[in-house]
């Protein structure tokens, strides 16, 4: 992806607002933050639409832009989380509440 400053504002697919560049970076940094925790799209997903309140098809986009631009790093992701099983509890709710204190108080429309 380029650099959100690079990026053009994306209608927000529920209500047709405009979301900024710097909102999709904040989203790609909590899936970044996810994979971490060797979280799937759908594990992400759920995640970031609790501790973050980020709209579903919003992290579904973002991730499935990140594939497209690095498919040889998701192959080798895929591989690498099914052989290592890990718990994800309390220290992703930790992660994803640290990064999130501000999202829901942000000027970027979600």
């Amino acid at each position: 992806m380029p650099p959100p400053e690079q990026q053009p504002l994306m209608p927000h697919p529920l209500s047709g607002d405009t979301i900024s560049p710097a909102y999709i970076h904040t989203v790609q940094h909590l899936i970044e933050k996810c994979m971490l925790f060797k979280l799937d799209q759908e594990e992400c997903i759920t995640a970031l639409e609790k501790h973050a309140k980020v709209k579903p098809v919003v992290t579904r986009i973002v991730w499935n832009e990140l594939e497209k631009a690095n498919p040889d790093f998701f192959i080798a992701y895929n591989l690498q989380r099914l052989d290592i099983p890990m718990s994800i509890g309390d220290p992703l709710n930790k992660v994803v509440a640290e990064d999130t204190t501000n999202i829901a108080t942000s000027p970027y429309p979600r």
